[in-house]
């Protein structure tokens, strides 16, 4: 990538980065990055991603710290007692032992998502609203369903579906 290209990449990061820190509404959008010609069309090199990745994922956590203060403070109702849950600071080598372990990659932005902001389950309902919203607690009839965030996954549950998933017969294997 040439020096200039990555200079313009940290410059429109970082005058992002300013006005979330001023509080305002900034969205780094890939295709304004790409039709402003920031980007490349070919592919980066994983150091160049992870440098646009990471303030996204920094924004991501943000965000998600605001929405669970919010939700916590309207009274909502969580399915999972820990709605939220930032990662370990030892989640990065869990995350290549997993890798080392079973051969799989852990993608990229998934990976910065898993390492930076962690676990979140937004699952629930608030008494307030005329039908409960997850089955789970306690709600009979149909749910209105609110199709919350949920990101669960972490290194020892990737091992532990991992060992279960190799541990079937091949052709009862589920692919997706």
């Amino acid at each position: 990538m040439p020096a200039n290209r990555e200079i313009r990449i940290r410059a429109y990061l970082g005058d992002t980065a300013a006005r979330d820190a001023a509080g305002e509404e900034a969205e780094v959008a890939i295709n304004d990055l790409l039709q402003d010609g920031i980007l490349p069309l070919d592919p980066l090199p994983e150091h160049a991603a992870k440098k646009l990745i990471d303030p996204l994922m920094h924004r991501a956590r943000r965000n998600v710290e605001r929405i669970v203060g919010r939700l916590e403070q309207a009274g909502y109702l969580f399915e999972d007692r820990e709605y939220f849950v930032p990662p370990s600071t030892d989640v990065t080598s869990q995350i290549e032992a997993f890798e080392k372990e079973t051969g799989l990659y852990v993608p990229l932005v998934f990976r910065a998502w898993v390492e930076t902001v962690g676990r979140v389950c937004l699952m629930g309902t608030h008494p307030g609203w005329p039908e409960i919203t997850y089955n789970g607690l306690g709600g009979t009839g149909s749910a209105i369903c609110s199709d919350p965030l949920v990101t669960y996954w972490t290194p020892k549950a990737g091992r532990t579906q991992w060992k279960e998933w190799t541990s079937e017969p091949e052709e009862e294997r589920y692919y997706q």
